[in-house]
């Protein structure tokens, strides 16, 4: 509920007409949220119950609290280049996280491709309209705007769940070392599912995990990978590719 509120909050922000809500006040807005966004998701990133490896020193050591600055660096870092889609890297996110971190990597890299997409759609609705390119039924009211951008959300989803389950069948455990890992680490949710649902032992959450992730991370040109080197492992295999590629060039073209 409180992620809806924050959701339609800010597509009401971005949507107001300009005269109301100067452009200073919304770039601060914005620049403010994705600096709360980095760090909590850094510090979120550092807590042991997100890592899959163990700390080199115990608490009580004097280079405890070294280790966890630079841990701190690290997981800063990775949730702001998720955040801003830049794809650079510090650490083996298939390796160096558990499904909880995978989780809170996710979440930025969701958050910060569809603000692109909302922002470019905005920006581009506007600018049609001062270049005298747009049409009669252009709706550049907030309301017609809320619509857009929810459009949008609903199609950027949709396209993500068609490509994790064109890329489910795709991991192979014989050539990605990380989701051998990922296969052995305990479900989050295998309890619920084969309790409320008739699932039972078919429910592979190592798979379906790794189907959405990459079907997201590729679609908000995020480039981030659970796999221990890129996609270099399945280099010889095509599904992959033939999935992920439509993904990139929707995910790429922004507002349009």
């Amino acid at each position: 509920v409180g992620a809806a509120a924050v959701f339609r909050a800010g597509i009401s922000a971005l949507s107001d007409d300009p005269d109301r809500r100067s452009l200073r006040r919304i770039t601060c807005a914005l620049l403010a949220v994705a600096l709360v966004l980095v760090l909590a998701g850094g510090l979120l990133l550092t807590l042991p119950a997100c890592e899959r490896i163990h700390r080199a020193v115990e608490s009580d050591h004097q280079l405890a609290r070294y280790q966890f600055n630079l841990g701190w660096l690290d997981s800063t870092f990775t949730a702001a280049a998720a955040l801003t889609g830049t794809g650079l890297g510090v650490q083996d996110v298939g390796y160096h996280y558990n499904r909880v971190g995978q989780l809170i990597i996710l979440a930025p890299v969701q958050v910060g491709g569809l603000g692109v997409l909302a922002i470019g759609a905005i920006v581009g609705l506007h600018l049609r309209q001062l270049l005298g390119w747009g049409g009669v039924d252009d709706d550049v009211s907030p309301r017609g705007l809320r619509r857009a951008v929810l459009f949008i959300c609903v199609f950027a989803l949709v396209v993500e769940a068609i490509g994790a389950v064109a890329i489910y069948r795709t991991w192979d455990p014989a050539v990605d070392l990380n989701f051998v890992t990922a296969s052995e680490e305990r479900p989050l949710l295998g309890s619920i599912i084969r309790s409320r649902t008739s699932l039972g032992d078919r429910y592979d959450e190592a798979r379906l995990f790794a189907a959405v992730f990459h079907s997201v991370s590729a679609f908000c040109d995020a480039g981030r990978t659970l796999t221990r080197d890129g996609y270099m492992s399945y280099r010889q295999h095509p599904a992959p590719y033939l999935a992920l590629m439509p993904l990139m060039l929707l995910g790429s073209l922004g507002g349009p």
